[in-house]
């Protein structure tokens, strides 16, 4: 896959406008971007804090895609401990 899940970034509720260009110059380090998008979980109240916000990035590449999951995992963001998992490419196209 070339899609990359991050979670943890900010808290439910502090997703601004300028978190998905931030998160896309960051991994434009691994190589190209071709999308960022930002979901806030606000309907399903079973999930943990961390994993209410996601944000998806698509590379161009799968390569630039591992390089992202294994720079980005673990590693702080507002004072906040990212998680990274791979996302299936089908269900991030829908």
């Amino acid at each position: 896959t070339t899609v990359v899940c991050l979670k943890n970034m900010v808290a439910p509720g502090e997703v601004d406008a300028e978190l998905a260009k931030e998160v896309q110059e960051e991994c434009g380090k691994f190589g190209p971007v071709r999308e960022c998008i930002v979901y806030e979980h606000k309907d399903d109240p079973s999930l943990p804090e961390e994993e209410i916000v996601r944000t998806f990035v698509a590379f161009e590449k799968q390569e630039s895609a591992i390089k992202a999951f294994l720079d980005m995992e673990g590693r702080f963001f507002a004072g906040r401990q990212i998680s990274c998992c791979f996302f299936n490419e089908g269900r991030f196209a829908k």
